[in-house]
């Protein structure tokens, strides 16, 4: 069975929670169907970032959005209704081609992830079915920053709701990370998404030996997005206001320049590293008070793979469902967070226990294989269809 992928940027490297999604469900639906990547982008692909999704990849197509065209094509998309991150992705001349590869190549499923490539999926009547990973609810990500909304804010979830509800029409199957971004849309719409969760791979993220804990609390994330910029802001303000008397790190891509300067000695900020397995490492703790956006929070889950014990947000357990106090430890004050830290930083033994629990946890509840099995087995029951 062929499988034709179209993703809205190249899945490598793995710097962003929508990367890594994709990248592992091409490499598990790789073992079952001959895939076709097609990924749509702004910048220039390495041959050595190709050749990694080679190794799992019948075929991969690269296509340049034209910088020449953005503003014509992005206003064209707007006046059709669009949101704007849809109008960023929609380039007349690209849609043409990607639909042109697809016609040549005859795949019996085309499989979009994130709403912004759905205009590049043919209107019915068609040659094959077509699937939809929404990921995230992302109007609700959208509407879900605190204190008072912008209107462009107000427009684009709007415009989001809209776009979306119009897709029930166009697609055949629909997936989400969450049960809680599940719950987001309306009782008709959600009855027809199906959950699928991300993973996990616990044979990398795993305990490292030999790594010295060079400071107490770790937080680690895509810095460009908001959500983990708010939770980095708490982070500093503890440290600022004297709730803390331990040392923090923090490592991800998108850095500000501005937050590179309020690295002290006691609050480190880094940028992208290429192993965040030893950044992981580096803290006795995993601390992510993250309060809104949407989804599931991968950083965790890597967290909780190499054994660290983690202070959440309800928020973050929500979407992962451990258990409070056996599997990770969930703050809901500030006043709570500097305690729970605190605890943990006074009692190794205690780290130890949760972090072996949480390892455990992640290894037999987010694999990428066990979590993929709900696509593997859509994808099966289409061909007899």
């Amino acid at each position: 069975m062929k499988l034709f992928v179209i993703a809205s940027r190249f899945p490598y490297p793995l710097e962003k929670g929508d990367k890594l999604r994709l990248y592992e469900q091409v490499k598990v639906l790789s073992r079952y169907y001959s895939v076709t990547l097609s990924a749509l982008t702004d910048r220039k692909v390495s041959e050595d970032n190709r050749q990694e999704l080679l190794k799992f990849c019948t075929e991969v197509l690269v296509f340049k959005l034209p910088t020449h065209r953005f503003f014509p094509d992005f206003l064209f998309g707007l006046m059709k209704g669009f949101p704007l991150q849809v109008a960023y992705f929609f380039h007349r001349n690209t849609v043409r081609k990607v639909r042109e590869a697809i016609s040549h190549r005859m795949p019996d499923l085309v499989y979009c992830q994130l709403i912004r490539t759905a205009p590049y999926v043919h209107r019915r009547p068609r040659a094959y079915k077509a699937y939809i990973d929404f990921m995230d609810a992302f109007a609700m990500n959208t509407s879900s920053v605190p204190g008072k909304l912008s209107g462009l804010r107000r427009m684009e979830a709007r415009r989001i709701k809209k776009y979306e509800s119009g897709l029930f029409d166009l697609f055949d199957n629909f997936f989400i990370i969450s049960d809680r971004d599940r719950k987001y849309y309306p009782g008709n719409f959600a009855d027809r998404i199906h959950l699928l969760p991300n993973g996990v791979d616990s044979d990398y993220y795993k305990p490292l030996p030999g790594i010295r804990h060079t400071h107490d609390v770790v937080f680690c994330g895509n810095l460009g997005y908001g959500p983990n910029v708010r939770a980095v802001s708490f982070l500093y303000k503890l440290a600022q206001e004297g709730h803390a008397d331990w040392t923090t790190v923090v490592a991800g891509t998108g850095l500000s320049a501005s937050w590179k300067r309020k690295s002290t000695s006691s609050f480190t900020i880094l940028g992208w590293v290429d192993d965040l397995r030893k950044v992981y490492q580096s803290g006795k703790i995993f601390v992510a008070p993250i309060l809104d956006g949407s989804g599931m929070q991968n950083k965790v889950l890597e967290a909780m793979a190499q054994g660290l014990p983690c202070v959440v947000s309800p928020f973050v357990n929500e979407a992962i469902g451990a258990r409070d106090g056996r599997e990770l430890f969930v703050a809901r004050s500030t006043e709570a967070y500097t305690c729970l830290i605190q605890e943990l930083l006074a009692d190794p033994g205690l780290r130890k226990s949760v972090g072996e629990s949480a390892r455990k946890f992640v290894r037999d509840r987010f694999s990428w294989e066990g979590n993929m099995a709900v696509l593997v087995e859509k994808i099966r029951l289409s061909s007899r269809s």
